[in-house]
Order: structure tokens, then sequence, then C-alpha cells
């Protein structure tokens, strides 16, 4: 990818979900998909967590959800995904991504932002 035509908003992104179940994931995925908000989502194999929380270790087994969208989707998807996740406090972390295939870069573009 070019860096001098790619502006801050056009910046791809990978957001990182942990979700209570595989099937939490993916109606998280399906209506971020709906709403063309991302342009891929891979749910994946279950985890094992360790966190504090509330002064304590807490364990738990969880699906990571993987998203690929555009920073400037960021607001809208963040707000999507608390209003349908499980959890009061979901990890929902977005990582840039440094190097993209030009052909993955557009095919995104043509996903999101094209007049459909």
């Amino acid at each position: 990818m070019q860096e001098n035509f790619v502006t801050s908003q056009q910046e791809p992104i990978m957001v990182v979900v942990s979700c209570a179940n595989a099937e939490e994931a993916k109606k998280i995925a399906q209506n971020l998909l709906d709403k063309r908000l991302v342009a891929c989502a891979q749910v994946g194999s279950q985890i094992d967590s360790m966190y504090r929380w509330e002064a304590q270790i807490e364990t738990a087994q969880e699906v990571l959800l993987q998203l690929k969208t555009f920073r400037a989707l960021w607001g809208e998807l963040e707000k999507e995904i608390l209003l349908m996740h499980s959890y009061s406090v979901p990890e929902i972390l977005a990582v840039p991504i440094l190097e993209i295939s030009h052909y993955y870069y557009v095919w995104m573009m043509k996903e999101l932002f094209s007049e459909k």
C-alpha cells in the first residue's frame, strides 16, 4: 500500500473483540457486515482468558472476533458492538494494519464505500 494516497480515515484497521461464545461473535459479525461497517469478519476458536476484574483474577473461555474495516468507521462500529455485546466492559481493540495487499485494500474500499 502506498502511504501517500491513504488518509488517516482511509487507514485499514483490524478490530479484535473478545466474545462470550461463538454464537455472540457470529451475531455481532453478521450485524456489522449487514450495516457495511466491516468488509470481513473471522470468528476464531475458543481461547482461555485470564484478567483482573473487581480486584480479583478471573478466568473465562472466550471466542475472538477479528474484523477488517477502516478507521473512518471506528466510531459507529464501536457503538454497534457495545449495543450487542453481553459484557459490561467488552474488549474492543483497533490495531493499525501496517501493510496490506493493494487488491485486498481496493476490495475493502469497494465493499464499504461504493454505492450499492
